[in-house]
């Protein structure tokens, strides 16, 4: 049997493995989708025997999106271009690389910003900037890691701000995007600013963060009558696009949104 997955550290709160082994079920695949915790140590090891087992293909999450292409046998030009991957392919010469986020976050975007600010600098954050930049928009990025911020700036030429001036940087922004992990659960509770204040009434709140959904960050957006959208809607535009690499087909978008939000309903009812 074929296999896929998502590797990543920590995985458990990933949802990737439910919707696609549902979709391979209902499609009549013969495959089998998992979930595997790597530590960043074991990330060479792990690729290894992968290639050894009948492993046909695999996406990729924190904290590995940008380490893994040290590992791979070839690249698309745009995981080369933003130096992060999330979908990896089998090939006869070895792993290939390729990038579905940032087409998925500008499929799932609801407005052409002129002006963002994009909490975060790892490959998440590199998919949201490049996308921003296609479209002509001015981003701001900020992150926790200042060695980070300044490799980001470097390539990518945004503005980047020291992580605790973020908060004056939120007057005259059309889009507010959380790429970081915080207000993810179990952490449910937090949210990557210590407040919402500055906003414009106009602003957009994108949150990658999809479990818990909604965030704390989406809630207390919603909240002021601001406009959100949850992490769910570019998981699933990703996870169909990565079956275009692994198939030649697009995956079940529609199928894996409903899902996901049936999944992330049901697990908010039983957290009440």
């Amino acid at each position: 049997m074929d296999l896929y997955g998502v590797i990543g550290y920590p995985i458990g709160h990933s949802l990737s493995p439910q919707i696609h082994q549902r979709a391979f079920q209902q499609g009549g695949r013969s495959a089998l989708y998992v979930g595997l915790a790597v530590r960043p140590e074991e990330l060479s090891a792990t690729l290894e025997r992968m290639w050894q087992q009948p492993w046909q293909g695999f996406n990729v999450t924190v904290p590995h999106k940008e380490s893994v292409i040290g590992f791979l046998a070839g690249l698309s030009d745009q995981a080369r271009e933003l130096g992060a991957v999330n979908v990896v392919v089998r090939r006869p010469n070895g792993w290939y690389g390729a990038n579905t986020d940032l087409e998925g976050f500008l499929a799932t975007l609801p407005i052409r910003p002129e002006r963002a600010l994009v909490l975060g600098a790892g490959g998440a954050a590199r998919a949201v900037v490049g996308g921003l930049q296609s479209l002509g928009c001015a981003v701001t990025c900020s992150t926790r890691n200042p060695a980070r911020l300044s490799r980001l700036v470097d390539q990518t030429k945004v503005q980047g701000v020291a992580w605790d001036d973020r908060h004056r940087m939120l007057d005259a922004l059309d889009l507010l995007v959380n790429a970081t992990p915080v207000g993810q659960a179990p952490d449910a509770g937090v949210m990557p600013l210590d407040h919402l204040d500055g906003l414009g009434a106009s602003t957009w709140v994108y949150d990658l963060v999809y479990r818990p959904s909604p965030t704390k960050l989406l809630r207390e957006a919603a909240a002021r009558g601001l406009k959100t959208v949850s992490g769910v809607a570019m998981l699933a535009a990703q996870a169909a696009l990565s079956w275009e690499l692994w198939f030649g087909e697009h995956g079940p978008e529609l199928e894996f949104l409903a899902h996901l939000r049936l999944l992330v309903e049901e697990e908010a009812k039983s957290a009440s």
